[in-house]
């Protein structure tokens, strides 16, 4: 797959105008030496994850030995925080926060969204275990015709459910 992104790639800039090629030069075996570098294979890769510090490092290192919690927790505090904002800039000034939706949104973030996802990933990886374009593309098909119709339906059955509108 390197070589011929490389071979597109210079084909590509052959036709290019001179000082296009000029500040793009293509030194073909360096490029060559970076894709086979053995910090790109997978293994030496997902232990370099490890090797971070700080709170990345700490983060990295949960979603290796927990990941399904992490990815849940993870999937909740963003749904709070989109919830919040989404609050702040449409409420008018004379409404008061609302902290049940707040709660319906981190649970379901919790609950749902993370398992789910991650299972969902794991799952595509399994069945299409390619990282090429066009297998990525098949991926986003399957996402979209798939998993967020299924994803959609749950979060507003959910929703509709604890408003009370059931």
């Amino acid at each position: 797959m390197p070589k011929r992104f490389f071979f597109d790639l210079s084909t590509t800039l052959r036709h290019c105008p001179p000082h296009v090629r000029r500040y793009y030069p293509i030194n073909k075996t360096h490029f060559l030496q970076r894709m086979s570098h053995p910090s790109l294979n997978n293994r030496s890769f997902s232990s370099s994850f490890s090797d971070k510090t700080g709170f990345v490092g700490w983060y990295l290192r949960k979603l290796e030995s927990h990941p399904v919690i992490t990815k849940s927790i993870t999937s909740s505090l963003i749904y709070i925080a989109a919830d919040f904002t989404s609050q702040m800039i449409t409420l008018p000034s004379s409404a008061s926060y609302d902290f049940k939706r707040t709660s319906r949104m981190a649970v379901y973030g919790l609950l749902f969204l993370g398992p789910s996802q991650h299972l969902w990933f794991n799952f595509l990886s399994k069945i299409l275990p390619k990282r090429d374009v066009n297998t990525t593309l098949k991926k986003i098909f399957m996402g979209q015709a798939v998993f967020g119709p299924i994803s959609n339906t749950v979060f507003f059955s959910y929703n509709g459910a604890l408003q009370g509108y059931w």
